[in-house]
């Protein structure tokens, strides 16, 4: 761009004449305004008439809001509408239904078709053929949200094989509420196992999945996507990286400092990112908010003990006062009504209740005695391969 007089209200510059924010921003330097709005009457432009906005953009006084100029920026990027283009749309538009008509005009979205059709001055469509989409939805960006949440693609990856910049893919996303990334720039993409927690078959996967409904945090549909979260204290973060390994995860494990009550604690985070878990998890009753709502698995036999040894190493406690054994153990009242009664069978007795600040969805349910709380201690930790240490081998008396 060259500026060829600068007068204090007027700028007169020459540019390529589809440069129009460029224009703008100059002119914004040269009247000093810095409230993302530009006098565009007060501009004069040599050898550039296209670029001058036609009166519609104009608003308040001869001003132009960044939104309107980046559209009609838009607009005249766009290709224009060909002759075969416009036949096709006049002998279709009325009865082809809407999905069939995006496939036939790639690039299209129903905005443009059904402008593009008032201009034409073309019938109505017919009532069969109508299907609800957004105005600005094209066959394209279906493809994109579709293969996104696939799992098999990151924003580049995306971004090179439509040929577009990441900036459109991330609008594309957040338009249709799909975004679960950051451009892979920004967060590298890492491998996990997608199917770990499909078919609880194994130890490992009803150990963990105990262990997540207990202390794990599943996301789902949030502002950053779909995902789980697992955090414990520093000094588990072997256990973290247990874990990690088990779901042949790459994750990095982040280290976080909290302040409770003026002391500073540290913490071991992992978080694993993708639609795949959360939906496994869900069909096994772990769901977001899940406090209120835990219910029983549908397991039995040894992999119900290795899920209920998770969920202890999660939400339990055990230890000695006194020379005197105590364990607890929380979660929803449904769970923890179904937990009581099943230890009844390994020699435990009722066990007391009690509701945390009054909250009556959420139950604690204490052991004493060294008799029964060995007993279920036995039950659970008989012969495990994988258990928190601490609470596997808690201090004796």
């Amino acid at each position: 761009m060259k500026i060829v007089k600068v007068a204090p209200l007027t700028l007169t510059v020459e540019l390529d004449p589809t440069d129009c924010i460029a224009l703008f921003v100059a002119c914004q330097k040269a009247t000093a305004h810095y409230d993302y709005e530009y006098p565009v009457a007060q501009i004069e432009a040599t050898g550039a008439a296209a670029l001058v906005p036609p009166p519609r953009i104009l608003a308040d006084g001869g001003r132009a809001t960044m939104a309107k100029l980046e559209s009609w920026r838009s607009n005249l990027d766009a290709p224009r509408w060909t002759a075969e283009q416009d036949r096709l749309l006049s002998e279709r538009y009325r009865t082809a239904e809407t999905h069939e008509l995006l496939r036939s005009l790639p690039g299209r979205s129903w905005g443009a078709i059904a402008k593009r059709a008032k201009v034409l001055k073309l019938p109505k469509r017919d009532a069969d053929a109508r299907h609800r989409i957004g105005k600005n939805v094209s066959v394209d960006e279906q493809a994109i949200v579709a293969e996104y949440r696939s799992g098999g693609h990151t924003w580049k990856e995306l971004a090179a094989k439509h040929e577009v910049s990441e900036d459109v893919i991330g609008r594309v996303l957040r338009t249709h509420g799909a975004l679960g990334l950051r451009p892979a720039h920004a967060r590298p993409r890492y491998k996990h196992d997608r199917t770990f927690f499909d078919v609880i078959d194994s130890e490992a996967k009803a150990y963990w999945l105990g262990f997540v409904a207990a202390d794990g945090c599943v996301t789902r549909r949030g502002k950053k996507g779909s995902g789980l979260t697992v955090t414990l204290g520093i000094k588990d973060i072997a256990h973290v990286r247990l874990f990690r390994e088990a779901m042949g995860a790459d994750n990095p494990i982040a280290i976080r400092r909290h302040t409770l009550k003026g002391r500073v604690y540290q913490a071991a985070c992992l978080n694993i990112w993708g639609d795949c878990l959360p939906d496994a998890l869900l069909r096994h009753g772990v769901t977001a908010r899940k406090s209120l709502t835990q219910g029983w698995p549908e397991l039995t036999g040894d992999l119900l003990r290795h899920y209920l040894r998770g969920y202890f190493d999660g939400d339990g406690h055990v230890g000695v006062y006194r020379q005197v054994w105590h364990m607890n153990v929380i979660g929803s009242m449904p769970f923890i009504l179904r937990w009581r009664e099943h230890m009844r069978g390994v020699g435990a007795a009722n066990g007391g209740l009690s509701h945390p600040q009054g909250n009556t969805a959420v139950g604690v349910l204490y052991y004493g005695g060294n008799r029964q709380v060995r007993a279920i201690h036995h039950y659970l930790y008989r012969d495990a391969t994988i258990a928190l240490l601490r609470k596997a081998q808690p201090p004796s008396f």
